[in-house]
């Protein structure tokens, strides 16, 4: 039993998913994959639109009958769309045993960073297509059980017979939700907490996967980051600006933010609040 880096190369691979229904039928065969092959777990993935990247949990044998599975679903898909015979059948793959935990946080920081560095967002959370936004956050609204669809509904949606869970959620638009099958707990107690994630998700991390020793200090938070943490909390307290809030709430609020998002420069998480008061003791992150 190990961790393994399970990717395709995309610098020997065409494009895979070329618009969005693509990448819906490769969501959507993660799910069927990891049903029919339960031994494994998946920690995370990223879809690209020419390479995909997955860090699993398993036995070597049984995480590359899992890439197998996810290459055919995927290829099938493919091949009935654009009428190209085994579109995967030669991706060049790769699988990398992953040492360690410090090298398993900084492995699943690589790929879900992959969108991020190629300039296609502004921060790896804002990714569609990948694990991203499974950890240290709620499911989404208006989501739908598989169970509720009756047989010909489910077959026209999912385009298989192979069955899943009855309890399995899906979306508005039938991509069965990672949640349903990501290990999300495992990933978050790695972690620890959401700050050490997104200090991961921020770092440059890419040398250590390709080959390097080092890593970057410990970066800032972008601004936005912490900025949609206090949105957040401020909308559970039934309020708009941090300014509404009685004093002493004001000051539970800095050190929630602090303890969450790993701050340490107290400036910038002033800034971000709309204040220049500092009332609140220091508080160490985990």
């Amino acid at each position: 039993m190990g961790y393994y880096h399970f990717f395709t190369d995309g610098r020997y691979q065409s494009l895979i998913f070329r618009d969005a229904e693509d990448f819906m039928r490769g969501m959507n065969a993660i799910a069927f994959s990891a049903q029919a092959c339960r031994s494994v777990s998946i920690m995370a993935f990223c879809l690209m639109d020419n390479h995909v990247h997955f860090v699993l949990k398993g036995i070597l044998g049984d995480v590359e009958d899992f890439a197998i599975c996810f290459k055919k679903l995927v290829s099938i898909h493919l091949a009935n769309k654009y009428k190209k015979a085994k579109p995967l059948h030669y991706a060049k793959s790769g699988f990398k045993e992953i040492g360690d935990y410090y090298h398993l946080k900084v492995t699943i920081a690589y790929c879900l960073r992959n969108p991020f560095m190629a300039g296609i967002v502004p921060h790896p959370m804002k990714y569609p297509w990948s694990s991203s936004g499974c950890y240290f956050s709620s499911l989404p609204c208006d989501l739908r059980n598989v169970g509720e669809l009756g047989t010909r509904q489910y077959r026209e949606l999912f385009k298989t017979r192979q069955k899943l869970p009855p309890g399995y959620l899906f979306d508005k638009d039938g991509i069965i939700i990672p949640a349903n099958y990501i290990s999300k707990i495992d990933v978050e107690r790695l972690y620890c907490n959401e700050g050490s994630y997104y200090h991961y998700l921020m770092r440059r991390v890419e040398n250590v996967v390709e080959g390097g020793e080092t890593l970057v200090p410990k970066p800032v938070l972008p601004d936005h980051i912490i900025a949609e943490g206090l949105s957040a909390i401020l909308a559970k307290e039934g309020v708009k600006d941090f300014m509404e809030l009685p004093a002493g709430r004001r000051e539970n609020v800095i050190n929630e933010l602090k303890y969450r998002y790993n701050i340490s420069n107290v400036k910038q998480l002033l800034r971000v609040v709309g204040t220049t008061e500092h009332t609140h003791r220091p508080q160490k992150c985990l």
